[in-house]
């Protein structure tokens, strides 16, 4: 199981939360370079879960993600945190 996160500041959070199985693409949410799905099998990922941002941003990438994941053997989970509870200065997600 891999956590695939939106950028840099969120694979440090989640370090410093002691989740280790994390990582981004480098490439930013637009886009999903070509060698991520190779790399994901190299690596024996066969699950990704993918916390989108609750944007139009966020929303476009996890529908990315979920189609380039479609045929690669490889799960896609996209959770989504409650809004409602979330503190606005917080970065929300919601589920793809």
């Amino acid at each position: 199981m891999l956590l695939l996160v939106n950028g840099e500041p969120a694979v440090w959070a989640c370090r410093t939360a002691g989740i280790f199985n994390v990582t981004c693409t480098l490439a930013g949410e637009n886009a999903l370079p070509g060698w991520l799905i190779p790399e994901l099998h190299r690596l024996a990922v066969t699950r990704v879960i993918g916390p989108p941002d609750c944007d139009d941003t966020g929303r476009a990438s996890a529908g990315k993600l979920r189609d380039r994941l479609r045929d690669s053997g490889i799960t896609l989970t996209c959770p989504a945190l409650p809004l409602r509870t979330a503190p606005k200065r917080m970065l929300t997600t919601c589920g793809c």
